[in-house]
């Protein structure tokens, strides 16, 4: 198989388009039906060669290539059933013989034309129970035996991968839903198309073929020497290539003892010959914690992918080390402003302290010269208070020796002897 197709992303299985609940686009059918159109025709020759059927039912159809398959085989009775929002335009059948149909919440058997009873020689069903709910598995089943007594049946196995997968299981699931139904399961197709490069390896990995027991068909297909339970459950190398190269699954160490534990369960029902599902822990694990991430059906189908998260991771590293080395830069620059500012304000600081020095000095001497100035102005003042009362005491003495003056000197005398005596600390 091409390295193109075995490890694109487009590399997934066709799938009933109402189940994946998804927006029907031409695009999205052309580059789905180109390989499942080459590998129906591989698959339905090989199958045909044996078993040759005249109406056909595919249920789960997309855009109906294995019906295409089937009427270049000579089916001359198809009908295909899908969501109604497959485009007509698209499908490589008549669209007369298109039923839409929602899988999830109808049963087949209560839609018109299928519920008058209408029975096929085979009803397919492809890559489409995987895009079921658990809880419509066994209807889902049912509706698939009514029809027919043989149907070529196959759903992803466990940790496949795909478009909304909700629903992925071992072969041995389904073997023993069919078996409930009176249906036993030939593994007559794989073997034949196991190693061709022109079936897609879902394909090749998971068909079955499921007959009624005692039927007419089950004698014709019926191979004359078979195991009496052949084991089931395989892996095909292209899936298993595209599971370690690719994808990384994400609840994978909550998934593992249960995962286990179910594959064995379901093996040693099969091969006891049980028509029963058995207990299954992802189930129950799944019912006891509804809404958990790590649990049914997300631990099969939830995957990451560690180069991404190392690039992004990358990424993320080399944007914080851009970051940290700018604002290392940014606070080394603003650092060395720091110090130099740190510098001009100490300098100024001691520029301004010198200054208010030098003022205080200054200052201290004004006071000082201030200080003397005015002790010499006191001492200025003193000497004229001194000389004043001088000249008066010279002037009252000449006046008070002169007789002629009589009384009115000796009054003026007693006057100014006692001014004198008021004066006389003044002039000491």
């Amino acid at each position: 198989m091409p390295a193109a197709t075995l490890f694109s992303e487009h590399a997934v299985p066709i799938m009933s388009m109402q189940a994946m609940n998804v927006p029907n686009t031409t695009s999205f059918f052309a580059g789905q039906s180109v390989r499942s159109l080459t590998s129906a025709r591989a698959v339905l020759g090989e199958l045909f060669d044996r078993f040759r059927p005249q109406s056909v039912l595919d249920v789960g159809c997309g855009v109906a290539p294995w019906l295409c398959a089937a009427q270049e085989l000579g089916a001359a009775d198809i009908l295909g059933v899908d969501g109604d929002y497959v485009d007509r335009a698209a499908l490589l059948i008549d669209p007369a013989a298109f039923l839409p149909v929602d899988l999830e919440r109808q049963r087949l058997c209560d839609v018109a034309p299928l519920s008058d009873g209408r029975r096929f020689d085979l009803v397919i069903s492809v890559e489409v129970a995987q895009h079921l709910s658990f809880s419509r598995a066994e209807s889902f089943v049912n509706d698939l035996t009514q029809f027919a007594d043989v149907v070529l049946f196959s759903a992803a196995v466990p940790f496949q991968g795909g478009e909304h997968h909700v629903n992925e299981q071992w072969p041995e699931f389904w073997a023993l839903l069919f078996r409930a139904h009176g249906f036993d399961c030939l593994d007559l197709v794989r073997p034949l198309i196991w190693a061709r490069a022109d079936v897609d390896w879902w394909y090749a990995q998971n068909l079955l073929l499921f007959v009624c027991r005692g039927s007419s068909a089950a004698e014709r297909l019926k191979p004359p020497s078979l195991p009496q339970i052949p084991p089931l459950s395989l892996v095909h190398p292209s899936n298993y290539l595209a599971q370690m190269l690719n994808w990384f699954h994400t609840h994978r160490m909550a998934a593992a003892e249960d995962e286990e534990a179910d594959l064995a369960a379901l093996v040693v029902a099969y091969q006891a010959g049980s028509a029963c599902i058995p207990p299954l822990r992802t189930i129950s694990r799944a019912e006891a914690a509804p809404g958990r991430p790590d649990v049914f059906p997300n631990t099969r189908v939830e995957r990451c992918f560690p180069e991404t998260l190392l690039r992004e991771r990358q990424i993320q590293y080399e944007i914080l080390s851009t970051a940290h080395a700018s604002l290392r830069d940014s606070y080394l620059t603003q650092q060395a402003e720091m110090r130099e500012l740190r510098r001009e304000m100490e300098d100024r600081l001691v520029e301004s302290r010198d200054l208010f020095v030098r003022i205080v000095a200054e200052t201290e001497g004004h006071l000082a010269e201030t200080g003397r100035h005015l002790a010499e102005t006191e001492r200025r003042l003193a000497e004229m208070e001194r000389s004043r009362v001088a000249r008066l005491a010279r002037a009252y003495y000449a006046l008070y020796s002169r007789s002629l003056l009589g009384l009115p000197l000796r009054l003026l005398r007693r006057t100014v002897g006692g001014t004198m005596r008021r004066l006389r600390p003044s002039v000491d």
